[in-house]
C-alpha cells in the first residue's frame, strides 16, 4: 500500500445546524461527496421549509378555527375537523418515516448503483452573455449651426434691412393729375389763357417736380446706400463672428466625441477581454473537471488501488438514506487479494424515530402520541442495521462492472454514550465478510435480513440495540502510514528495515518479541517452539486469566505474496493438535477471500502487513513494508 495525500471539506449548513468534515485521498471525490452532502441538506432544508410553511399556515387556519370555535355550532365542527386533520397529517410522515426505515434494504434493488459517468461530468454552457457595447450607448455628436451668411446682392435685403436701419425711403414720383401741377391763373387772366396753354403750364410744373424728385431721389439713394453698405459689413461681420464661436464649439464636440468613442472602445475591449477570461476559465474548469472524472474511470477500470477506493466512495455517497440518516464510512482495497473493506458508521438507537400515530381527542382538544414499543424499536433497529449492511455490500458489488471484487468486508461501528459513565464511545457492532459469487446468488428481495446476515457467518450480537462489541473480521486500519510501496520510515528499528525483504531469523525474533510485549502486558508468557527455515516462526502464547486464557498457537508468514488459504488450513488444524484456544496467523502480505471465509466461526486471526506495523507502533517499534522492494531480491 501508498501513502496517499489526504484532502478535507468542512461542509455545513445553518438553517439545519449541521456540519461534517468530509475527508479521503482522492480531491476529486471529496469535491463530488461534499456536492452530494450540500444537495442533501439543501434539499432537506428546502423540504423541512415547505413543510414549515404548510404547518404556518395550517396552524394559521387552525389558529383562525380555535377563536372562533365558539362562535357557533358550526365553527366547533370545523376547528375539531381541523385538528383531527393535522392529527393525520403527523400520522402519515410518521408512517413514512417508518416505513422508509422498513424498506432501506429494497429501496435499493430497483436502482442501478453503477457510476453514471457521464453523468458526473460537466455540459453546462457559460451563461453570461457577452457584455453590451457602450458605443451603443454613446449619443453622436451634437454640432451647433448658424444662419446662412447675408448676401448683398439678394433683393430681399434690400427691403429688409432698409427696414432694419430705419431709412428714410423715396418719396412718392410726381403724377401729372396730381392737384399740384394745376396752373394757378386768376380768373380773368384763366378765361383768357387756353386749354393748351394750361396743359403746357401743367407738364412744365409736373416737369420740373420730377426733376427735384428724381434729384432728392438719387440723393436719397446715395445715403441709403451708404447706410445699408455700413449695416450689411455689421451683419456681415457678426455673422463671422457666430460662424468662428461655432466652428470652435463644433471642434471641442468632435474632440470629445472623438474621446468618448475611443474609451468606449478601450471599455468595450477591456469588458470583452474580462468576458473572454471567464468564459475561458469556466470552460477550463469544466474540462478539468470532464477530464478527472475520464481519468477517475479508466483508473478504476485498470484497478489502480487508489481509484477502486475512490469509485465505491462514490457509489456510497450516491446511495439515499432518509434525511435523518447520518452516515460515514471509511474505505480500503487490498489489491492482491481484491478485498474491499468498509469500516461503516452506522446510525444509533437514539436516531431510530419512534412516532407511529397521532390521536385527536376531541373530548379533551389535545393530541395523544403513540409511539412503537421499546421492544418494537429495538427489532426496528436491528432490522435496519441488517438491512444497512446488506444494502451496502449490495450496492459494492452491482455496481462493480470492472470486476475488482471477489469480497467485501463489512464493518459496523455505532457512536454512542455509555449510560453508565456518561463517556462517549465507538464499537463495532457487526462484521460480515461475503464473496461476491455467494453473495450474488442472494435473492435479496426475499430474504429476511437477520437471517441472511448470519448464513454469511456475519459476527454481531443476537440483539445489536445492545452496541456489544464484537472483533471486525477483517480491521481497516489507516493510523499507520508507514505501509509504502517504496518509502521506508524510521523508527525504532533501522529506518532501511524492510520486514517483507529481512532475514528470516531477525523477523522470528521480531514478532517473538511483539507478542512477547503483547501478552506480557496482562501477565502471559510467550514462547518460541520452533525456527523454519521458509521464514516462518511457530510460538506459543500462556494467557493466564481464568476465564478467556489459555494456550494461543502463533504462526508468521514473511512473504511477498498473498497468503494462501492452505496455511491457515496448517494453523487451524495446529490449534486442533495443541488444545489451543485460538490461533494467530500474522504475515508481511495480505490473505485472499478464501482464508477470510474459512476462519468464519474459526477460533482463528488473521494480521496483515498493516495489523503488524500497528501492533509494532503499539509497542513502541516502527518499520516498513515494502512489498515491491521484496518481491525485487527474491
Amino acid at each position: 500500500m501508498s501513502t496517499r495525500q489526504m484532502w478535507s471539506i468542512t461542509v455545513s449548513h445553518t438553517g439545519l445546524g449541521k456540519t461534517r468534515v468530509i475527508s479521503g485521498s482522492n480531491k476529486f471525490v471529496v469535491e463530488e461527496k461534499a456536492a452530494a452532502q450540500r444537495l442533501d441538506w439543501e434539499s432537506a432544508w428546502q423540504a423541512k421549509q415547505a413543510t414549515a410553511w404548510e404547518k404556518e399556515q395550517k396552524d394559521a387556519q387552525r389558529e383562525d378555527a380555535l377563536r372562533s370555535k365558539l362562535r357557533s355550532k358550526a365553527d366547533a365542527l370545523a376547528y375539531k375537523a381541523s385538528r383531527a386533520e393535522e392529527a393525520q397529517d403527523r400520522t402519515t410522515q410518521a408512517q413514512a418515516a417508518l416505513t422508509a426505515l422498513q424498506s432501506i434494504l429494497t429501496h435499493t434493488l430497483a436502482i442501478n448503483d453503477i457510476v453514471q459517468w457521464a453523468q458526473l461530468k460537466q455540459s453546462d454552457k457559460f451563461k453570461e452573455p457577452k457584455p453590451p457595447s457602450q458605443l451603443a450607448n454613446l449619443s453622436g455628436p451634437k454640432y451647433q449651426t448658424v444662419e446662412s451668411r447675408p448676401d448683398r446682392t439678394d433683393p430681399e435685403f434690400e427691403a429688409k434691412f432698409v427696414a432694419a436701419a430705419q431709412l428714410p425711403a423715396r418719396p412718392r414720383r410726381p403724377q401729372l393729375e396730381d392737384p399740384a401741377f394745376k396752373p394757378a391763373l386768376s380768373f380773368f387772366v384763366g378765361l383768357f389763357t387756353s386749354g393748351t396753354r394750361k396743359r403746357e403750364m401743367r407738364a412744365a410744373a409736373h416737369q420740373t417736380a420730377v426733376s427735384s424728385w428724381s434729384e432728392t431721389c438719387a440723393a436719397i439713394n446715395l445715403a441709403n446706400t451708404q447706410a445699408l453698405a455700413t449695416r450689411f459689413e455689421k451683419l456681415d461681420m457678426a455673422w463671422r463672428d457666430k460662424k468662428r464661436l461655432c466652428d470652435a464649439a463644433n471642434d471641442l464636440e468632435n474632440s470629445r466625441y472623438e474621446t468618448a468613442t475611443q474609451e468606449a472602445v478601450a471599455a468595450d475591449k477591456i469588458a470583452l477581454d474580462h468576458w473572454e477570461s471567464r468564459k475561458l476559465a469556466f470552460d477550463d474548469k469544466q474540462k478539468d473537471h470532464n477530464l478527472t472524472i475520464d481519468l477517475q474511470k479508466s483508473a478504476y477500470e485498470n484497478q489502480d488501488s487508489g481509484a477502486v477506493c475512490d469509485y465505491f466512495d462514490l457509489v456510497l455517497t450516491a446511495s439515499a438514506y432518509p434525511d435523518f440518516f447520518a452516515r460515514d464510512w471509511e474505505l480500503d482495497y487490498l489489491s492482491d487479494s481484491r478485498v474491499l473493506v468498509v469500516n461503516f458508521t452506522l446510525i444509533n438507537p437514539q436516531q431510530i424515530p419512534t412516532l407511529k400515530e397521532v390521536k385527536y381527542l376531541s373530548s379533551k382538544d389535545e393530541f395523544k402520541e403513540v409511539h412503537l414499543s421499546e421492544r418494537e424499536c429495538q427489532a426496528l433497529y436491528d432490522s435496519v442495521l441488517y438491512q444497512t449492511a446488506l444494502r451496502t455490500v449490495h450496492e459494492l458489488f452491482e455496481s462493480d462492472y470492472a470486476k475488482t471484487l471477489d469480497a467485501v468486508v463489512f464493518n459496523g461501528f455505532v457512536n454512542g454514550v455509555d449510560k453508565a459513565s456518561g463517556h462517549a464511545f465507538t464499537a463495532c457492532v457487526m462484521s460480515v465478510q461475503a464473496s461476491k459469487e455467494e453473495f450474488m446468488a442472494i435473492n435479496l428481495a426475499h430474504i429476511d435480513p437477520k437471517a441472511c446476515f448470519k448464513k454469511l457467518k456475519g459476527v454481531g450480537s443476537s440483539q445489536l440495540h445492545g452496541l456489544a462489541p464484537v472483533a471486525p473480521i477483517l480491521q481497516l486500519d489507516r493510523s499507520d502510514s508507514r505501509f509504502v510501496d517504496s518509502y521506508a520510515v524510521a523508527g525504532g528499528l533501522d529506518e532501511s528495515t524492510n520486514l517483507a525483504a529481512m532475514d528470516w531469523e531477525d523477523f522470528e525474533h521480531l514478532v517473538r518479541e511483539l507478542f512477547e510485549k503483547e501478552f506480557l502486558s496482562t501477565g502471559g508468557e510467550v514462547r518460541i517452539t520452533q525456527a523454519s527455515r521458509d521464514g516462518g516462526v511457530d510460538a506459543v502464547a500462556f494467557d493466564p486469566d481464568p476465564i478467556r486464557g489459555g494456550k494461543i498457537v502463533i504462526q508468521a508468514k514473511r512473504y511477498s505474496n498473498v497468503v494462501g488459504v492452505s496455511a491457515v488450513r496448517d494453523l487451524y488444524g495446529t490449534v486442533m493438535n495443541e488444545g489451543a484456544i485460538k490461533g494467530i496467523l500474522v504475515t508481511t502480505a495480505d490473505y485472499g477471500p478464501d482464508s477470510y471465509e474459512f476462519i468464519k466461526g474459526k477460533p482463528l486471526t488473521l494480521l496483515n502487513g498493516s495489523n503488524l506495523l500497528h501492533l509494532l507502533a503499539k509497542h513502541g517499534h516502527k518499520a516498513s513494508i515494502d512489498i515491491r522492494a521484496a518481491r525485487a531480491v527474491q
